[in-house]
């Protein structure tokens, strides 16, 4: 129990869940943001557009133009900004973009039941190594200078400031609407992106009435927030509730199967396809640029969609590939944009790239086939779901035709085959060395395929049971629906210790000894990190810590070495740094006459500031930071803390 609750005191409690008035404002604009986002789907797709299509939808259109304006002008994109969110307004006064009253109990349902789940993390910092490469770092560029990063232009903060930006700037409109920059803005989107999906979901157990004006039950909706987090099997913590961009590919996939499948449905009873087209092109725009290979996945969905499309006798090739070569083209289009904005504004290591043909690992092959298959044993319930989904598609297809599950498990099938053929190469042609021979992320990345999965087994569960006349469930049932509503409700509250990954040591020293630094800092310092024993994972998130931490500076000039001798504080100073932090003193550097002189204490951190060719303290204090829980992370180096 201690592992699900580890906190034994209010103080403890308040500290983890209280959020401050920055983290509360933030996740109200998020929830603003995404709002507007769906009054602008709306505007475009039209009165009958679902909330959580529309959602999508606003984001492509959001992402299309933001990026279109940033890729041709240095003017802040602010200037766009504010008139997406003027015309979402306007939308709310006109029939056409006005949620209905069914629309508004979903939405009303959705919210109350993720309330828990929402208050868990609306005081979670961000996590994992990964947030503080690209993602993090290239939300806080944008809000910092409205614009994107490029080599003639304020200095960067992120390893990779050149990755897609979809992500980031659906984070960007809510940044907007608050007085500084939100810490954990990423996560909060994730979270809502996640919760569109779990509405979708709740109407997929509806079958064909899923278009229909009522709204999904209590426990429909309960159950679909389960099923898209709790009960799913491709479901960590560490990923769905951070700042990565794999939750919010996930997402997109599904979404952007959704949308193909109901094209394919209107194609082959000959109905108009432009609303559903459009959709598909909104989502489709959405999903391309989350990250470098978001546009392999949605052409990989438009690729089975069309397959399906030309083997249908009432679609053909012909009318399949001009409707999705239509839909996916505007995506096309996007990253074109964006790519031709990174060959003309960055350097070639502001990217992740394939590595030239002469250093692929083609000898490593065998071994990375054989960590594949230890990594699918290693998440065995999760690959058992991808795997038997996509194997499944053939027989059910045989059995009932091209219903819209068997459609749905046909696009698995086609996504997970040109996905793991596509995850095996970058292994060969990307990863160098230890690092793809090991099959690296195999499982996370996987999970871009989660939630398709989830989406096709609730579809055919509900075409199964029509199939069999749908039968009255039994008062068995009424127990199930009882219990989706329960533990949507108190899963996330008994489950925190281990959802809040964002607590386990040494995360909450690195913000610590951040809020601690930030006070002395002016914009555009120059700031040397001198962590004992680091293998740079902790610089890479203090630096971001530092700077996004009150009071918000721009900060971007950071060096870290993971020594603390008088030699390096000497280089420090001799390469124009302006301070110097040690995240905990050795004893060595303590006892040494510069030590004694700066009245440096072992064991404590300490903020040096230049003082002509040297160096003078201004702060140092006992480091203590909130134990709870007590493990720490193995994916950072304990080593520049005092253990």
């Amino acid at each position: 129990m201690i592992l699900l609750w580890p906190w034994t005191s209010t103080d403890a409690m308040l500290e983890t869940f209280l959020p401050t008035a920055l983290q509360a404002e933030g996740l109200l604009a998020v929830f603003a943001a995404g709002l507007v986002m769906v009054m602008l789907g709306r505007l475009i797709l039209g009165s009958h557009a679902l909330p959580e299509i529309a959602l999508i939808a606003g984001w492509g259109a959001v992402s299309l133009v933001l990026t279109l304006w940033g890729a041709s002008t240095q003017e802040t994109m602010r200037i766009p900004a504010a008139a997406l969110v003027g015309v979402a307004a306007v939308g709310g006064f006109v029939p056409r973009g006005r949620l209905a009253e069914p629309d508004l109990i979903a939405l009303g349902r959705l919210l109350l039941i993720a309330v828990p789940l929402i208050a868990v993390f609306a005081a979670a910092f961000p996590s994992g190594p990964d947030t503080f490469t690209n993602q993090l770092p290239n939300t806080a560029y944008l809000y910092d200078y409205g614009e994107f990063p490029g080599a003639n232009r304020p200095p960067m903060l992120a390893l990779w400031p050149a990755f897609p930006y979809n992500l980031q700037l659906a984070a960007f409109l809510p940044a907007l609407l608050v007085p500084a920059f939100p810490p954990n803005i990423l996560t909060h989107v994730n979270l809502l992106l996640q919760l569109a999906f779990a509405l979708l979901l709740a109407r997929s157990m509806r079958g064909p009435q899923a278009l229909s004006a009522a709204a999904p039950s209590w426990a429909a909706i309960g159950g679909a927030v389960l099923l898209t987090t709790f009960l799913n099997p491709g479901f960590d913590p560490k990923v769905q509730f951070s700042g990565y961009g794999d939750p919010t590919i996930a997402v997109a996939v599904a979404f952007a199967a959704w949308q193909a499948e109901r094209l394919l449905a209107a194609l082959a009873g000959d109905r108009a396809v432009s609303e559903e087209r459009l959709g598909l092109v909104l989502v489709l725009l959405a999903g391309a640029a989350i990250k470098q290979v978001s546009i392999f996945l949605m052409g990989s969905v438009v690729l089975g969609a069309f397959l399906l499309g030309a083997f249908d006798r009432r679609i053909g090739p012909a009318r399949a590939f001009s409707s999705l070569s239509i839909a996916f083209l505007p995506a096309v289009l996007l990253v074109g944009v964006w790519r031709f904005y990174v060959a003309t504004h960055f350097g070639p290591g502001d990217e992740l790239r394939f590595l030239p043909m002469d250093q692929w690992s083609l000898a490593n092959l065998p071994a990375i086939l054989s960590n594949t298959a230890f990594r699918i044993w290693q998440r065995l319930p999760f690959f058992v779901l991808l795997y038997g989904v996509s194997l499944s598609a053939i027989p059910v297809v045989l059995r009932r035709g091209l219903t819209p599950a068997a459609r749905l498990f046909l696009l698995m099938l086609g996504v997970t085959l040109l996905y793991t053929a596509f995850l095996i190469f970058t292994y060969v042609a990307h990863f160098p060395g230890e690092i793809g021979a090991s099959a690296h992320s195999f499982f996370r990345y996987n999970t871009h395929l989660g939630l398709l999965a989830t989406l096709a087994i609730v579809v055919f569960a509900r075409e199964s049971w029509i199939r069999r006349g749908a039968p009255e469930l039994g008062r068995g049932w009424s127990a199930v629906a009882v219990a989706a509503i329960v533990l949507a409700v108190a899963v996330p509250v008994a489950s925190a210790g281990w959802t809040r990954s964002d607590r386990r040591q040494p995360q909450p020293r690195i913000w610590d000894l951040a809020a601690w630094t930030a006070p002395y800092l002016n914009d555009n310092s120059r700031i040397a990190l001198m962590l004992p024993g680091d293998n740079r994972s902790v610089a890479l998130m203090l630096r971001v810590a530092i700077a996004i931490s009150p009071p918000y500076h721009t900060l971007a000039d950071f060096t870290d070495t993971p020594r603390d001798d008088l030699a390096t504080l000497q280089k420090a100073r001799q390469d124009g740094s302006d301070f110097a932090l040690i995240s905990c003193v050795s004893k060595e550097l303590a006892v040494s006459p510069q030590g004694q002189a700066l009245k440096l204490h072992a064991g404590q951190p300490a903020l040096l500031a230049a003082d002509g060719e040297d160096w003078k303290m201004i702060a140092t204090e006992p480091f203590l930071a909130a134990t709870a829980p007590e493990t720490w992370t193995t994916e950072l180096s304990p080593g520049p803390f005092c253990r």
